[in-house]
């Protein structure tokens, strides 16, 4: 599977690059949401794994767009959680959004292959939660 990370924090995306590839994804990375719709342009991607609290533009805002211009694109949001919206509220609200499934962080590897393959080989409509 092509799988594109987003997320502000580097320590998340080498940690989630690294996993993937592991486990023979092709993994493209950006570091903010405005970045996503560019690293879609030209490329065939299978997921999209989006922290939610991102400067610039956070994940709820690219899950939206997401929804909007590639319907069929499998999304996971990921987060931590930040001061005034909760982690599960957070998580919450991108499934609300569209997000396939969810997961906290910290994130836990073998949490993380187990909601992508769920995710990946589920029929399209189906929510998955790791809150």
């Amino acid at each position: 599977m092509r799988i594109l990370v987003v997320d502000d924090d580097t320590v998340t995306v080498s940690m989630l690059e690294a996993l993937l590839q592991e486990e023979g994804h092709e993994v493209v990375t950006a570091f903010d949401g405005r970045d996503v719709l560019g690293c879609l342009q030209g490329n065939s991607l299978d997921l999209v794994i989006t922290d939610i609290f991102m400067p610039e533009q956070d994940g709820l805002v690219t899950i939206a767009r997401l929804r909007e211009e590639f319907p069929q694109l499998r999304v996971v949001a990921i987060s931590g959680g930040a001061s005034a919206l909760g982690k599960v509220d957070a998580l919450r609200a991108a499934q609300l959004m569209g997000a396939d499934a969810v997961l906290a962080k910290p994130l836990q590897a073998e949490q993380v292959l187990r909601v992508v393959n769920a995710v990946s080989s589920a029929d399209k409509g189906t929510s998955f939660s790791g809150i």
